[in-house]
């Protein structure tokens, strides 16, 4: 009876820790859980990091609006169960998107974003690891 009582304690302490973190993660980013923003929020930053014309930054968020459910976006990637695509599909409408994006910034600025993300993945690749034993 006792270790009926204990399992189901704990098994009650976990399912409320788990509530409680997704509930945090809300609060923190409240506005990273609402596809709306994160679309306005990606092309604000472009915008602001390249000084694009508001031609050019009307241009890129209809592109962003249109691409958002065929392409994972930034923070949506852990969610994936509810992305249906196909590896194909997503590379052939990145290809798409990455075409357009062209069309809209033209050559220089495009080459900056490219660098810009070039620099980026390597520093992921650079991040320091976690020695044994200090924990």
């Amino acid at each position: 009876m006792k270790k009926m009582l204990l399992a189901m304690v704990a098994v009650l302490a976990m399912s409320t820790s788990a509530f409680a973190q997704e509930k945090q993660c809300k609060e923190q980013c409240g506005k990273c859980c609402d596809t709306t923003q994160v679309k306005q929020d990606r092309t604000d930053r472009m915008v602001k990091r390249y000084n694009l014309t508001d031609k050019q930054a009307a241009k890129l968020r209809k592109l962003n609006e249109e691409y958002a459910d065929k392409l994972p976006m930034g923070r949506f990637r852990g969610e994936r169960k509810d992305f249906k695509l196909s590896r194909e599909e997503v590379q052939k409408n990145r290809a798409a998107y990455e075409k357009e994006l062209k069309d809209i910034l033209g050559d220089d600025v495009y080459a900056k974003l490219q660098q810009d993300r070039k620099q980026r993945r390597q520093g992921f690749h650079h991040r320091p690891q976690r020695l044994p034993g200090n924990d």
